[in-house]
């Protein structure tokens, strides 16, 4: 196949598969998205192999293609709700296809919900500027701001910070936001009351 073969098929099938997007109609039941779905394989099948459909070696083709669905047998776990998708399919159990395939969505909906309600119950690291800067406070809690400033400053480029500038403290880590000199004041603050609150 030439390139711009290659381009053209590629091109057809992205047709056939925002036609497929386009027709889907309120209110179908799951047998007719059924044969939807499996006329939009064949087709698709048909395509790659440049066959029209109508022609005897469409039905030879079709029935290749159902006979490989009906039997597909993946070593990959993550495969094999789609694998009895495409068995049931095949095997003229379609409606029990798309009934599994709604719930395999819906299952995998509420898991990634799940999920993301845990991590936002889940309590947020400590910005690791302020793990330091609460180290610097417990090591001489009679610490001035200006005297923390050179301390930072003196700590650039090394585990948690990155670098320095005029008006901000860059972390090393940089999934945590940049801190700035002006709110180093209220930093120390906070660093003291909590060293005097944990004895």
């Amino acid at each position: 196949m030439t390139h711009q073969e290659q381009k053209s098929l590629v091109e057809q099938l992205l047709a056939l598969e925002e036609s497929f997007v386009q027709g889907e109609r309120d209110g179908e039941s799951d047998a007719e998205l059924a044969s939807v779905v499996i006329e939009l394989v064949l087709q698709r099948e048909r395509l790659r192999h440049g066959v029209n459909v109508g022609t005897v070696r469409a039905a030879a083709l079709d029935k290749a293609t159902l006979a490989k669905m009906a039997s597909w047998d993946s070593d990959d776990p993550t495969m094999s709700t789609l694998e009895k998708v495409f068995r049931r399919l095949a095997t003229n159990r379609g409606y029990e296809a798309v009934a599994l395939l709604k719930r395999a969505v819906a299952d995998r909906v509420r898991a990634v919900s799940e999920d993301q309600r845990r991590k936002a119950k889940a309590p947020r690291p400590k910005h690791p500027i302020v793990v330091l800067i609460e180290e610097i406070v417990r090591g001489k809690p009679e610490i001035s701001a200006h005297e923390l400033k050179c301390a930072l400053r003196a700590q650039s480029g090394k585990d948690v910070i990155a670098y320095v500038d005029k008006e901000h403290i860059y972390p090393v880590d940089a999934s945590f936001r940049d801190v700035t000199f002006e709110s180093l004041k209220d930093r120390l603050t906070l660093a003291r009351k909590r060293f005097v609150k944990a004895g």
